[in-house]
């Protein structure tokens, strides 16, 4: 279940309750898998360029060595095999994340502010339930330092 998702300067923890797969001790002789960084982004069609950019901007200066990235999108982009393709050159997992047409239908939306931003709000009903951290970043960043130590802050006691 996702627990924690960061999306630019807040950090929103989604309350857990004990379930069979999340209560009890936890053995700590247990090995972890290997480390991903999830990362998440909401774009159209028109944001595709600036998501590549900031991807190779996030590889190039971060250490971690696994990513997956989610992308949230209303249709599947034209540009999904393009992305696809980057991201595997770069080493990372691509995921997109169709949300479908009708949800967002009736929010206010323009040229500067397309429906895509609005995606974010319910990223949790369209993410995997098993991830407990996530890094939303908008499309148009430049990441000019390493991500880990944003991504690998201890978040559990935050609501916000």
């Amino acid at each position: 279940m996702l627990r924690h998702l960061i999306v630019s300067n807040f950090i929103i923890t989604i309350p857990s309750y004990p379930t069979s797969s999340n209560f009890g001790i936890i053995d700590s002789t247990v090995k972890m898998e290997a480390f991903k960084m999830n990362l998440l982004f909401s774009i159209s069609d028109n944001f595709t360029e600036p998501l590549l950019t900031t991807l190779f901007s996030i590889r190039n200066n971060t250490k971690e060595e696994s990513y997956v990235v989610y992308v949230l999108q209303k249709e599947e982009l034209k540009d999904n095999k393009l992305i696809h393709k980057f991201c595997q050159q770069l080493q990372m997992e691509y995921k997109p994340i169709i949300i479908g047409k009708n949800i967002f239908q009736n929010a206010p939306a323009s040229e500067r502010w397309p429906e895509s931003i609005y995606y974010r709000l319910l990223a949790h009903e369209f993410l995997p339930s098993d991830l407990d951290k996530i890094l939303y970043l908008d499309a148009d960043v430049l990441c000019i330092n390493d991500l880990s130590l944003l991504y690998n802050q201890n978040i559990n006691d935050y609501l916000y």
